[in-house]
């Protein structure tokens, strides 16, 4: 998976992915996009555009779901999303904001912050991370 990931962040279309490894476009975008299951993440999937909207007029972009949801590993609690911002946020903007999504999407949202993050720490969400 990290590898169609680092294809694709390398400028390789979909389709040229997917003839490398044996599949089909849509199936690779499949891959590249967020598709979790169960109820949390029916409630992110439903609401991706709005989510997207609140997020790029807050200034953060790059939405990609991280932690259980994202893996599939234990019971989600909340959406944990990794955001890409310019400068982290203050901490009352970023609350405000985690309060924005997760009144779109219905559920608790906890947003992390790549600036903000220790290289080990973004090392293991990156590994994990999915795009919304």
């Amino acid at each position: 998976m990290q590898a169609i990931r680092d294809a694709s962040d390398a400028g390789l279309s979909q389709r040229q992915i997917g003839a490398a490894i044996g599949r089909s476009q849509p199936e690779v975008s499949r891959m590249l996009r967020f598709q979790g299951s169960g109820p949390l993440a029916h409630q992110l999937r439903s609401t991706r555009q709005q989510v997207l909207r609140v997020l790029a007029e807050a200034g953060a972009g790059q939405p990609r779901v991280v932690g259980p949801l994202a893996t599939g590993e234990g019971k989600p609690s909340s959406v944990d999303l990794l955001i890409a911002v310019d400068s982290p946020l203050e901490p009352a903007r970023l609350r405000d904001l985690e309060r924005q999504v997760a009144q779109v999407v219905g559920a608790d949202v906890q947003l992390k912050q790549e600036p903000a993050l220790d290289p080990d720490t973004r090392a293991r969400l990156d590994s994990e991370a999915i795009r919304l």
